[in-house]
This record gives C-alpha cells, structure tokens and sequence, in this order.
C-alpha cells in the first residue's frame, strides 16, 4: 500500500473520532506553546541584551573594583545581615562594605600594556540638593559621569559614548524629574545646587589647646564642627527611563573633575581622602581588553574584580538560559502527559477498530502497513497539537509585544519575543517525532492482531 494512502486513512480515521483526537492533541498543544513562547523569549532577551549592551557600553572598556562583587550580592543575603569585619580603606555603599582602591594602585593599572586611559570613581554623599524655582530641599543620589556607558536623553543633550560632559553640568534622572513634578524640558538649563559637609578631620592639638585656653566657647565649636560647601551646576540634560539605558537612573550624574573638586573639600586629612571604589580603563584595542584582565590578575598581592561588555553579556545570558531552563521544564511536564495520553488513546483505538483491523489484513494490507497506520495516526495528533499550540502562541505573542516593549521602554520597535519560523518548524517535527515513539506500542499490537481472531471479535 502506498504512503500516501496510509497518511490519508490516518487523517480519515482520525478525523472520525474528533473529539477523542482534539482532546489528545491539546496536551501536545500545550507543551507546543510554552516551548515556542520560551524560544522566542529567548531569541528576544538575547537580542535585547546583545543590542543593549552594543549600544550603551564601550566594548574596550573594563570595570575595576576591589571586595564584594555584584554576583556575591545577589548570592549572599548574609552580606546584609551579618556583622563583617572592619577594613581600613574600605567605604560603606548600599549597605556594603566595598574595599576601596588608592592612588598608587590606579598608577599602577594605569601602567599595564594596551591601557589607553584610566578613570578613578569616587563615593560621593551629599547633605542635600536644591533645583531652581523648588522650594524644597532633597536627599540625592549624586554620582560620576560614566562616558563609557550611553545615557539616553529625555529632554536636552548628552555628549556621544565616550565623550565626558562639562564641569558646569549635571545630568538629572528622569525618576528624579518625576518627583519634582516638573516636565523634563523645563528642567534644561536650571540651577541645581548641592550642599556636601566636610568629613571631621584630625585637629591639630596645638590649635585646639589654645582655643581651649583663650575659654572663647565660639572658636572651639567653629573648630570641632563640620563645614558646609554648596556647589553649583546647570542642568544639560534628563537621562531616560529606558529599558536599553544602564546608567540613567543611578543619580546625579556630574563631571569627574568637579567631583575630585568635591572629594577634596569633603575628604580632605581624612582616612578616605584619594581613595576610589572603582576604576575603569579604556583598551587601545577591543581585541587587547583580555590581554589586560589577565594582566589585572597576576598583579601580586592584590585581588580585583574585572567586568568587560563580554562578561556582562555573558553572565545575562545564564540568566536567560536558567530562565528558559525552568519554562522547558514545564512544558516538558505537558508533553510527558501528552505521551501517555496517545498511548492510552492509541489502545484504545486498536481495541475500538479489532475488526476493522482484521478486516484489513484479510484485504492483503501487511503487518508493516497496519504498524504505519497508528503510527501515522500519532503523527498527525504531534503534527495538529504542534500547529495549534505553535500557532496560538505567534498570535499571543504578536498581540502583547507592543504591550510588553512599552512597559520596558524597548526603543527602536525591539521585541522582547523574536518568533523564529524555522525553530517553530523543527519544533513541530519534533513533537511528531515524540508522538510517533509514543503511539509505537499501540502501532506494534495492531500490526501483530491475527486477522481471522479480529474478524471473530464484535
């Protein structure tokens, strides 16, 4: 008997029992969707990343910092809770204890091979900001320019990646913008001031003892007391909140320059006077940006964290993948149940169809052609559960793309689920595959029915 004529029975026998086949298929359907909807997931994800990372951070750019890493936060609540020993040199961020880097150690970066230029950041705490025609005064983040990372602007103009802003400016957040109840527009080119006190540092004793003697209580308060410093700036521009952007919603954005002028006046004889909590260096070559990490790691007696633009793809792209692991696993559970469920629906139908069967083998229909047509039969339920779970999962997915962009501000019309029509063929194929080995018992018993015992049963 002919293939083809075999896949066509199939259809016909199958179509017979509608209700049986659409309820068996629909197990398959389901598996058939969330496989397709984490596939192009992500396809998505990794190009959002991809995209994300190419467009706001210079490939030739490595991130240097010492003590606890990004990763040991997310990994360690114990970080948070727990007490931790005290380090010299060390300054508290976000609740962190992070190991600060000293001058002589950003010469000595600045040194290795291939380093074009080094940046050293600071921590900076203001004691509070004032915006221009706002009568109140706030508590702000204030943080260094980064001209390695692309600030999208809202409103005004950020100088292109790798190109610092002037002494004068500062970039405001738009979260900041959203706060004030201003529209960011009206914000370009006002006045921001921000107050810094001077860190209390080591009195000199000869100064102190004749203050105390001369009993003038003013000069001794004057002298124990903490300075204040207002530092002016114009706004340039508001950073946007962008789900492509990695840098503008960290703070205040200000000059590098003018935040060592800040760091002087605060940090002045103190213990944290030039010391940094991060570097980062610009490669003279993106193939060379390597070559320095592995330089950064055999410097003796000093351990630094290192982060590239490869790194931080990469590291995104486990996310993703635990992600996609985990939906799988899901959808995995889904075909299993469709497996046994055209396993006991195949039976079924062998036991339905005894005579039939009989009947087709007295005709001359061989035992390999009867084994072929349940087989064919599980075929068509991978192939119908397939399309229809692949199918509903496209139409869902196109529906809420735009939905789903918008709410993570995905510029340039990016998807965040990118469906691939060949994948969603090999998955289909798949699925008919699974549902073939499925029904090859059921197919195995019809092939083997006596024909004469078949024709006896009613």
């Amino acid at each position: 008997m002919r293939r083809i004529d075999i896949i066509k029975r199939a259809g016909r026998n199958l179509s017979q029992a509608k209700g049986r086949t659409i309820l068996t298929s629909l197990a398959i359907a389901v598996g058939a969707f969330t496989l397709t909807f984490s596939l192009a997931l992500g396809d998505g994800m990794r190009n959002y990343v991809d995209q994300a990372l190419k467009s706001n951070i210079d490939p030739k750019t490595i991130y240097v910092s010492r003590g606890v890493k990004v990763g040991d936060v997310a990994n360690n609540a114990n970080l948070y809770t727990s007490l931790r020993e005290y380090k010299p040199g060390s300054t508290n961020r976000y609740g962190l204890q992070i190991e600060t880097l000293d001058k002589n150690e950003v010469n000595t970066l600045k040194k290795i091979e291939h380093v074009k230029d080094i940046s050293a950041y600071i921590s900076l705490s203001p004691k509070y900001t004032e915006f221009e025609g706002i009568d109140k005064k706030y508590v702000a983040n204030v943080a260094v320019y980064d001209p390695s990372v692309l600030n999208p602007a809202r409103a005004g103009k950020i100088p292109e990646l790798g190109k610092q802003i002037k002494e004068d400016e500062i970039v405001v957040p738009e979260t900041y913008v959203d706060s004030l109840k201003i529209k960011p527009e009206d914000l370009i080119n006002k006045k921001v001031k921000i107050t810094f006190e001077s860190q209390n540092r080591e009195i000199n004793k000869e100064e102190l003892m004749k203050a105390v003697t001369s009993g003038d209580e003013a000069k001794v308060k004057n002298l124990t007391k903490a300075k204040e410093k207002t530092f002016e700036f114009k706004v340039v521009a508001v950073s946007k909140k962008s789900g492509m952007s990695f840098g503008s919603n960290s703070g205040l954005l200000i000059n590098k320059d003018r935040a060592d002028e800040i760091n002087d006046y605060v940090m002045k004889d103190t213990e944290g006077y030039q010391r940094y909590v991060s570097a980062v260096i610009n490669a003279d070559e993106e193939s060379n940006v390597d070559k320095i990490v592995e330089a950064i790691k055999n410097i003796k007696d000093k351990k630094y964290n290192t982060s590239t633009a490869k790194e931080m793809q990469g590291f995104l792209f486990q996310i993703i993948n635990v992600i996609q692991i985990v939906i799988v696993i899901f959808a995995g559970l889904a075909l299993i149940a469709s497996v046994f469920g055209i396993i006991n629906t195949q039976y079924i139908s062998v036991l339905e169809r005894t005579s039939q069967i009989g009947l087709m083998k007295a005709l001359g229909m061989s035992r390999k052609d009867v084994g072929k047509l349940f087989r064919y039969e599980a075929a068509w339920i991978g192939f119908l559960g397939g399309l229809v779970g692949s199918g509903f999962a496209v139409l869902l997915g196109t529906l809420v793309n735009p939905g789903i962009s918008k709410a993570l501000e995905l510029e340039n019309g990016m998807s965040i689920l990118i469906f691939s029509l060949d994948k969603i063929i090999f998955l289909i194929l798949g699925l008919m595959l699974v549902a073939i080995i499925a029904g090859w018992f059921p197919s195995r018993k019809a092939s083997r029915l006596d024909p004469i015992e078949a024709l006896r049963t009613e």
